[in-house]
């Protein structure tokens, strides 16, 4: 069976700057491809499989980013022979926005094609307004967090 057949859900095509926290300190890349299950992002900083990131976003004219907790799922590091752009592709955990559940709902639907997403607001540690949305888990091997955990880094 040919992998395209195995996804679950739609890909689109899309580009879109993103900022991580990589071994070197803060790394860039860029979405090159997204579902509502997940992405591969171009960079060259490649993260080990496994490992928790939080990405950071700006999609539209406002200054407040979009957070998404992505967990790498398998990498592609520079290798100057293939001609594959180094990168990484990862699940989606959680989406966060300190704006409003809107804000958040709009970059969902627009990037994601996720509509009517069931979004909840919460504040965080520092008492700011949080809207956070909950991707489904539909991987094998998915360690569970509680969501407080998430909120403190843990």
């Amino acid at each position: 069976m040919h992998s395209e057949e195995q996804r679950i859900y739609h890909r689109y095509e899309f580009e879109l700057p993103v900022r991580f926290q990589g071994s070197q300190g803060e790394a860039r890349g860029h979405l090159e491809n997204v579902s509502a299950g997940g992405c591969y992002i171009v960079s060259d900083s490649v993260p080990t499989t496994g490992k928790r990131l939080k990405l950071t976003v700006n999609t539209d004219n406002t200054d407040e980013p979009v957070l998404l907790d992505v967990q790498v799922a398998w990498a592609v590091p520079e290798n100057p022979v293939h001609s594959a752009d180094a990168g990484f592709g990862g699940f989606w955990l959680y989406a966060y926005s300190q704006y409003s559940a809107d804000h958040l709902e709009r970059f969902l639907e627009s990037v994601l094609g996720i509509t009517k997403a069931a979004t909840r607001s919460t504040t965080g540690d520092d008492g700011t307004p949080l809207h956070v949305y909950r991707f489904p888990v539909i991987y094998d091997g998915l360690q569970e967090h509680s969501f407080s955990e998430d909120l403190s880094g843990g």
